[in-house]
């Protein structure tokens, strides 16, 4: 998918979620900066965010949460150097439409609640198994880290470690694959530090 593609699906997406302009803002540097280096993975710190957006460091880690469960994009952060964020391409326009409900506040202004759609997450282990085999970069040494995630989801009611519910299971592990990809890339053996053994000679000098 090309940048002005994610960019009109963007608006699109908009229609349906009020975002907020900080987000707005955000997700579009984040497009921008993912343009400039022609992928969809990016390293940025917060302190660049809040310089380039004009908005406080306190600002920015809410609002990459915000894209984030909205299914916008994926991050991982580690301390002392810039956070990584990858642009997700495939997230539905549609299932985080939300519906308006009016309010009336004590001071009796009429406000706006926004209610999230439900969204069954009733996935047996076939079936999260199977869409992680079509998953580019699937490995079947894979299939123990899939498991702890599948199992972790279950036992957590269908939410993230954020406690945040997961409304698209689908896009939730299309978005954590690439980290079990590298998770595995760690810890599976690698066959040239199998040290060369080299065996006595069975016979002996008399």
């Amino acid at each position: 998918m090309y940048y002005l593609e994610l960019l009109q699906k963007f608006w699109d997406f908009n229609k349906n979620v009020l975002i907020g302009s900080n987000a707005i803002a955000m997700y579009l540097y984040l497009l921008k900066l993912g343009n400039d280096c022609n992928g969809y993975c990016i390293k940025v710190s917060d302190v660049e965010i809040s310089k380039t957006l004009k908005i406080t460091r306190k600002t920015v880690i809410p609002t990459k949460e915000k894209l984030r469960d909205l299914g916008l994009i994926q991050y991982e952060t580690k301390n002392g150097i810039p956070c990584s964020y990858r642009l997700i391409l495939n997230y539905n326009i549609h299932i985080q439409k939300t519906h308006e409900k009016k309010t009336i506040s004590p001071n009796r202004k009429v406000g706006v609640t926004l209610v999230l759609g439900n969204f069954e997450n009733n996935v047996t282990w076939d079936e999260f198994i199977c869409y992680a085999q079509s998953l580019e970069g699937y490995e079947s040494f894979m299939d123990n880290l899939i498991r702890e995630k599948y199992v972790s989801w279950t036992n957590s009611g269908w939410k993230n470690n954020y406690g945040r519910p997961i409304t698209n299971w689908k896009s939730s592990l299309k978005s954590v694959f690439p980290y079990l990809v590298n998770q595995l890339d760690e810890i599976k053996p690698s066959l040239k530090s199998i040290p060369n053994i080299k065996y006595p000679n069975s016979s002996m000098d008399e």
